[in-house]
């Protein structure tokens, strides 16, 4: 049982509770175990050098997948959905010597007969999808597809911070895109 607003219950899709995870959802104390409690000893400059790490920019997608989970009524409302019932889930998959294992972080399981898979990306700019990552994205909504043996829709959704890069890969694969600003945007 959950008695905190800090912590947030992920139940993966198509079961009840067994096999679910915790994530800690307080940016601060997220932050705070990350960063500040193993660097107590200051030294000029060590906030530029950890800004710089890839820890660091681990911890902002983990920060920004966060703030998507926290408000997913906006991105209910971005996608033009908040009326249709949702079960929020994730979904990962381990490799196995029949099948390649996978990760979904957030689904939006909806009654109207459709499924919304959301790849959440934080960037430094506008996300690029390139011919690889493409033929990636292509190969997941199948194994998902194939795992699931879904018979809904399948959309492919987009959260990032910046956008991303108009080009034919992204206009083939992408059903739908949401940028931080319209997240924000929903969320008042």
């Amino acid at each position: 049982m959950i008695v905190s607003d800090f912590v947030m219950e992920n139940v993966p899709f198509g079961k009840k509770k067994r096999g679910s995870t915790y994530r800690l959802i307080d940016e601060f104390s997220v932050f705070y175990h990350r960063f500040i409690q193993p660097n107590r000893k200051y030294t000029p400059g060590i906030w530029q050098h950890l800004a710089e790490s890839q820890s660091y920019k681990i911890w902002a997608g983990y920060a920004f997948e966060t703030l998507c989970h926290k408000h997913i009524h906006a991105v209910k409302q971005v996608l033009g959905i908040s009326a249709v019932y949702t079960e929020i889930n994730s979904l990962n998959v381990p490799n196995s010597s029949v099948q390649e294992g996978f990760q979904i972080d957030l689904l939006i399981d909806r009654k109207d007969k459709a499924i919304n898979i959301c790849e959440i990306k934080f960037h430094s700019g506008p996300f690029l999808i390139n011919k690889g990552y493409y033929e990636k994205l292509i190969a997941l909504r199948q194994q998902f597809i194939d795992f699931t043996h879904t018979r809904k829709q399948v959309f492919l959704t987009f959260i990032t911070n910046y956008g991303i890069v108009p080009n034919s890969y992204s206009k083939e694969i992408v059903d739908a895109e949401i940028d931080l600003e319209q997240l924000m945007e929903a969320v008042v």
